[in-house]
This record gives structure tokens, sequence and C-alpha cells, in this order.
């Protein structure tokens, strides 16, 4: 049973990766769309790109990922909206800490050149940078928090969907 659980655990690891891609290039191209067409600041910017990505990626997980059968219930929804909330809110301050306090673009910008690359990431692409590295810690919280919080009462035993 314990292989069955880690093997379980696994597909639905790789499964959030998945639907995360996918939620991933909506929520970076409305960003973008957001902070370089409309001119919006970057953290109004996220509140919005990630609250359209956050409802696809709460009917494609709790189904597909997690194996939640039948409706949502109003706890688990609000439960998914706060982690998912938190991981907003941690990708908006790292990306202000690296990118207005930490300037961490400057650092990338360094290893380019160190490799011989012509490209710098400046402007919105260095927010993008810096909203990618700060991606990495909410990818975390969104999968551990959903797993083992809003999801936690789905799929136990190995079945395909």
């Amino acid at each position: 049973m314990g292989k069955q659980i880690n093997k379980q655990g696994v597909k639905q690891a790789v499964r959030f990766c998945v639907v995360g891609f996918f939620n991933t290039l909506v929520d970076y191209g409305l960003f973008f769309v957001f902070i370089s067409f409309v001119n919006l600041h970057k953290s109004i910017a996220q509140v919005f790109s990630t609250s359209v990505a956050m409802c696809g990626s709460y009917l494609i997980n709790r189904y597909w990922t997690f194996g939640q059968s039948g409706r949502g219930n109003f706890g688990e929804i609000v439960k998914f909206l706060t982690i998912n909330l938190l991981a907003m809110f941690s990708v908006i301050l790292l990306t202000h800490l690296f990118y207005d306090i930490w300037h961490l673009e400057n650092l990338v910008n360094a290893a380019l050149r160190a490799a011989g690359s012509a490209f710098a990431a400046e402007g919105d692409i260095a927010i993008l940078l810096c909203k990618a590295a700060a991606s990495c810690f909410s990818l975390m919280i969104n999968f551990f928090g959903n797993k083992f919080w809003v999801f936690r009462g789905g799929r136990q035993t190995e079945t395909e969907a």
C-alpha cells in the first residue's frame, strides 16, 4: 500500500505540474499583456492574471489531479482560494524583492555577459524573469496546500481517469 500511495503521489505531482504549466502560460501571457499593453502596475497585473488562471486550476486539479468527484463545496472553495491567495501574494512579494529591492536582473545579466550572450534582461523581460523565480516558491505552496488541505479526500489508490 505504501508503494501505491507513493506512486499515486508522484502521479498527482506530475498532473499538477502539467496543469500548472498551462495555467502558467495563461498567467504569464495575461501578465505580460497587462504590464506591456494595458500599462498596469505589476502587482495589479499579477492579481488579474492569477485570478483568471486560478479558475481553470481549481476545476482541472479538483477532478483530474486529485480525483475529487461531484460538486465542490463552499469550504473547499474557500480553502482553495486561501492557498492560491497565499501563493499569489508570495509571488507579488518575491517579485518585488527580486526586481525592486535586490535587482536580480543584474545578476542574470552578469551571468549572460559572462556566458558571451548579447541578450540582456531589461524592462518587462526582467520583471518576467523575477516573476518566474518567485513562482518556484508559490508552486510548492500550491501543490502541498492543495494535496494535503484542499483536496485531501481525493484519489487514494491507483486509478486512472
